[in-house]
């Protein structure tokens, strides 16, 4: 999908091409500025109509007549040089692909040297390009009927830019990698409580270390029980679904030490228990997982780039419902820790779930 050419000119033929603008009281410079002189001027003419916008986030788009060999040029918006920062550049190009999603664009170029200044270096330009193309243009889609209209998605990029090393190359793959872990993140997180239960997690973990070679553990209800789990098992008492501790581990180094530890909370639809939520709160308890979803969209960015760490992610998984085994209000309960723990609220789930997966993730050695 990405090219990276060092070999720019403005008769090079595309569909679209994109330039970052700063506002610049002095007038239109570098590539801009070329620009301008091969439409007569009228490149700074728009600019100060209007027309063309150097606001932050803005998209300006003309048509270029064939006097370049872009179809058309697309302007981002990018301010005062002095107030870029990343952030910045990373909300401009999810503008820019938000955009490019709705006119459904298919081929593109980018001339990444015009998004860069004292603060925002070339690789950080070059990671936000290709971590904003994903999550720009993501889209739940899993239970929609499909419509009859042919997807279009851009299937070409390519990035002007010297990259006589390959750093830049490199970098715009790394923010693709963790723009596509965000989106699984994301689809987690979006999809219905009934389809994704503390079994259909622990499946997916498995299917991720199966793909990246990390080391699966699944800890079920009797191991829980043995292991005194009472937080997580507490909260899981009300549920027709079995509860999952789920360990996925990735070792980076020779030796496992200096493990980073992750722990993120899987709860699969939360209905607060018997301290009930009302009905507006209740609507999209099903993303009360967001925690693990986080865990498992990171684990995979780290199983397609590899690093040098030792990785351990754990997450404790159930649903918070209510049964005549509930637990309840005033209840006692005693966590992993030997630590006891009085009830006031059943829709504290969270830190109880997270109790027992932080005393699980000590047995693994984390020190950050």
């Amino acid at each position: 999908m990405f090219k990276v050419n060092d070999q720019f000119n403005f008769s090079n033929s595309h569909e679209c091409l994109v330039i970052g603008l700063f506002y610049k009281p002095s007038g239109l410079e570098g590539a801009v500025g070329e620009a301008d002189q091969l439409f007569n001027g009228q490149l700074t003419e728009l600019v100060k109509s209007g027309d063309i916008s150097t606001k932050k986030k803005a998209v300006s788009k003309i048509h270029t007549f064939g006097k370049i060999g872009a179809r058309k040029v697309y302007f981002v918006g990018l301010g005062h040089e002095k107030e870029y920062s990343f952030e910045t550049l990373r909300d401009a190009f999810g503008r820019l692909f938000k955009t490019a999603k709705n006119e459904k664009w298919t081929e593109a170029a980018v001339l990444l040297d015009t998004f860069t200044s004292e603060k925002v270096e070339l690789n950080d330009a070059a990671h936000a390009l290709g971590e904003a193309l994903p999550m720009a243009t993501y889209e739940f889609e899993g239970y929609k009927q499909k419509s009859n209209e042919p997807e279009k998605r851009i299937e070409s990029l390519t990035v002007y830019s010297a990259d006589e090393e390959g750093e830049v190359e490199a970098a715009v793959e790394v923010g693709y990698v963790f723009g596509k872990g965000t989106n699984s993140a994301r689809t987690l997180v979006n999809t219905p409580g009934n389809l994704l239960t503390a079994t259909d997690m622990a499946e997916y973990a498995i299917k991720l270390a199966e793909k990246y070679d990390f080391e699966a553990e699944i800890l079920e209800k009797e191991e829980m029980e043995k292991l005194g789990m009472g937080a997580l098992l507490a909260v899981n008492q009300g549920s027709s679904q079995p509860p999952k501790m789920i360990v996925l581990k990735f070792q980076g180094k020779e030796e496992w030490k200096d493990v980073i530890g992750l722990v993120g909370k899987g709860v699969t639809f939360d209905t607060g228990g018997y301290s009930i939520k009302t009905k507006a709160g209740i609507v999209g308890m099903k993303s009360d997982m967001g925690g693990a979803a986080a865990v498992l969209g990171a684990m995979e960015i780290i199983g397609e780039l590899k690093p040098e760490q030792n990785v351990v992610a754990v997450i404790p998984s159930t649903d918070n419902m209510i049964s005549g085994t509930a637990f309840k209000p005033d209840d006692v309960i005693t966590s992993m820790s030997s630590k006891t723990i009085e009830v006031l609220n059943t829709d504290a789930e969270g830190r109880l779930v997270l109790a027992d997966a932080m005393t699980y993730a000590k047995h693994h050695a984390p020190t950050t």
